[in-house]
């Protein structure tokens, strides 16, 4: 059989060390929480913001569209570039997508949607 303590200290000791165990690991679940909804806030504004160039002309949905379908944090900057060389968009535009910021992973909504 065997015996967690010989001690009657020694369990408060192991109910300490469970309780600082249990205690880090709600603590980073509630830390990472946080971390998850802000970036699907930032990422809500950043289509919001993309819908809204749509919504005044200076950009056509095709264009919306295309950035947040490539709107990866890694190659935003480089996707605003092609989209400027290609000619699809203008330098406005492109100052305009790179102040909002890019939006993580693949969209799941279209701008069309969004509008």
């Amino acid at each position: 059989m065997w015996i967690l303590a010989e001690d009657p200290g020694d369990v408060w000791k192991l109910a300490v060390i469970g309780g600082f165990i249990v205690g880090g690991i709600l603590l980073y679940k509630l830390i990472d929480s946080m971390g998850m909804a802000s970036r699907t806030r930032q990422q809500e504004q950043t289509r919001r913001e993309i819908a809204a160039y749509v919504a005044e002309g200076s950009m056509t949905p095709e264009t919306a569209e295309k950035l947040l379908r490539t709107g990866a944090p890694e190659n935003w900057s480089e996707r605003v570039a092609e989209l400027v060389a290609t000619g699809l968009i203008d330098t406005n535009e492109a100052e305009k997508l790179l102040k909002a910021g890019p939006v993580s992973g693949p969209a799941s909504t279209t701008v069309a949607a969004a509008t």
